[in-house]
């Protein structure tokens, strides 16, 4: 099986010699590298991720690294499916070095972040991609508005991405190294990276399961690393089942099977809207750089194949356009509507941006003639089929494990960031090949300004949740007992935990002879939230809200707050429940 694009190298110079003589390294690091985690970092500071208050299912996380740091001890807390396990040592070491906060425990995750863009780059040029097209692939993925919320909070999905990064890139390296030796510590380090870093996330362990038995398949003439790769693999299969068992043991946890219920007409239905969605969410989030492919469509004549498939894609974008928030799952639960995040108004523009992306990139490639000569940037790449086979299985296996929750009850966007990832390689590589040697600057330019929206969007979300945070604040200095103020999902969630090792959650699996307290329902006959009968403590007087609501008896001042995308907003302390609309509970 041929394995390198020998025609896209006319130099004798080993991969090494060639990467020293193209760019200028830091520390060992590649320049192009360093700016990458650079613009990253710059993007979260500039955030300005500061607020004392869980955001999302993050309150959950940080109360197990909080009881780490204090005890030595992994202690779940009812509301968990992923194992968390190395990003809890590490924000404990957090916790240990600069004292616990939210803010201290969410460092962890933006230097997890900053790492990951580093590695994203590397991966990139060593699969092909020269520095500057990989520059800008790393910003496109790494700054778009759906990662960069997920850098700044205590999420598995970045340190899941990078234990994916991290299994690819050794797997290239094992695959381009020119001895058996180097072959063989590559793999290694692949396969036991991905054990210990695939342990956040759990779907992240398809690295060592999926991508190092793919990488083994192509090296069939070093039969002795093969043979010793498939033994290595065993035993980090063995480890990875381990490691899963003694988490199915741990008390409150949430189980999820892999079928809830039986598959039927509802299932597939849903299913296919969900994939159907996740494909045209893909193209969304690529289109900084999809959007230099539009001048294709001015050409004069195009193939019939274009025509045919533009219609079909014309009718299933029908499907797109309902595309939902792509930042929705940041919804704190408070009463009244964020204003916003709301990007329903614009989503005819997005869904015809998507579908003449998609034509215009079908259209160059039916109408491409022939390759383009350029240097390779690694000075090995792999070829398409080989790099084919070497993530393709990854992909399949991937959707193949999310199908069950796609077709039960939805997929969140943040689970499609590992495959957003591998769709650039492919992109990036075919520009490079077919079209030029290097994007155009358009291109960078179009990536930085969807960066400022996200980090923009991101600074609003964090204005907002300190603002919740002051209001709830306001509550407890008029000597009013946290247990009753309602904050919003993750607010109770937390106070929950300063009151039981545990929340409620009639899926986690409980010790044989606890009995489950009886939910309060927030004291409320009809309650309209999920988590109505997971935080018994919490019987609330008060609430948080985005509308003003009068006090009988009582007022709290109104929090304002600076928004950059929007004008300055407010949040108000009301009555719980708070029935100022038509005297229901929104």
């Amino acid at each position: 099986m041929r394995l390198v694009k020998s025609r896209m190298t006319s130099s004798p110079l080993s991969a090494e010699t060639r990467g020293r003589k193209r760019g200028f390294r830091f520390a060992g690091v590649p320049v192009w590298g360093l700016v990458s985690g650079l613009a990253v970092l710059v993007s979260i500071l500039v955030a300005h991720p500061y607020a004392e208050v869980g955001i999302s299912d993050d309150f959950s996380y940080i109360r197990i690294a909080q009881v780490l740091a204090q005890t030595g001890h992994i202690v779940y807390t009812g509301w968990v499916t992923p194992i968390l396990g190395w990003q809890l040592y590490l924000a404990a070491g957090f916790i240990k070095l600069f004292g616990f906060s939210f803010t201290t425990t969410r460092a962890s995750i933006m230097f997890v972040a900053v790492v990951t863009a580093i590695l994203c780059q590397r991966t990139f040029v060593r699969a092909g991609i020269n520095d500057w097209n990989a520059s800008i692939g790393t910003l496109t993925l790494m700054l778009s508005p759906l990662v960069v919320p997920l850098e700044v909070t205590y999420m598995t999905d970045i340190p899941g991405l990078f234990a994916t990064i991290l299994c690819l890139y050794a797997c290239i390296r094992a695959i381009q190294s020119g001895s058996s030796g180097g072959a063989m510590g590559w793999i290694a380090f692949a396969a036991l990276s991905n054990v210990v870093f695939g342990s956040s996330r759990q779907i992240a362990w398809l690295g060592v399961l999926v991508m190092v038995p793919s990488a083994l398949w192509l090296l069939p003439q070093r039969r002795r690393v093969v043979v010793a790769g498939v033994g290595l693999w065993a035993l980090s299969a063995a480890l990875v089942f381990g490691i899963n068992y003694w988490f199915n043991q741990q008390p409150y946890i949430q189980t999820e099977p892999l079928l809830a219920h039986r598959i039927g007409w509802h299932f597939l239905k849903h299913f296919s809207d969900q994939i159907l969605r996740g494909y045209f969410e893909t193209v969304l989030f690529l289109l900084p750089v999809l959007l230099i492919f539009l001048p294709a469509l001015w050409r004069k004549r195009h193939p019939w194949q274009v025509y045919l498939a533009g219609s079909l894609f014309v009718l299933g974008g029908l499907s797109a356009w309902g595309l939902h928030d792509i930042e929705g799952w940041f919804a704190p639960y408070l009463v009244g509507v964020m204003p916003f995040l709301n990007l329903g108004s614009l989503r005819p523009v997005f869904t015809i941006a998507v579908l003449l992306c998609i034509l215009a990139l079908l259209t160059v490639v039916l109408t491409r003639t022939g390759p383009v000569e350029t240097e390779d940037a690694s000075g090995a790449a792999l070829s398409n089929r080989a790099m084919g086979t070497l993530l393709l299985p990854f992909v399949v296996a991937y959707v193949g494990l999310i199908a069950p929750r796609a077709g039960f009850e939805g997929i969140w966007d943040r689970y499609l960031m590992p495959l957003l990832f591998i769709a650039m390689i492919f992109l990036f590589r075919f520009y490079q090949q077919w079209i030029g040697p290097r994007l155009p600057v358009v291109a960078l330019l179009l990536v930085l300004c969807n960066g400022a929206y996200a980090t923009a969007t991101s600074h609003d979300l964090f204005a907002m949740y300190r603002a919740r945070a002051a209001a709830v604040n306001e509550i407890l200095a008029a000597g009013v007992p946290a247990t009753s103020v309602s904050g919003g999902w993750d607010y109770d969630g937390w106070t929950e935990l300063q009151l039981s090792s545990h929340i409620i959650d009639r899926r986690m699996r409980v010790p044989a002879g606890v009995t489950l307290p009886t939910p309060t329902h927030y004291g409320l006959a009809n309650c309209p939230w999920f988590y109505c009968d997971m935080f018994p403590h919490v019987v609330p007087r008060y609430t948080i809200s985005f509308r003003p609501a009068p006090i009988p008896g009582r007022s709290f001042p109104p929090v304002p707050y600076k928004t950059w995308i929007f004008p300055a907003r407010t949040v108000y302390v009301v009555p719980f429940p708070d029935r100022s609309v038509d005297g229901q509970v929104p």
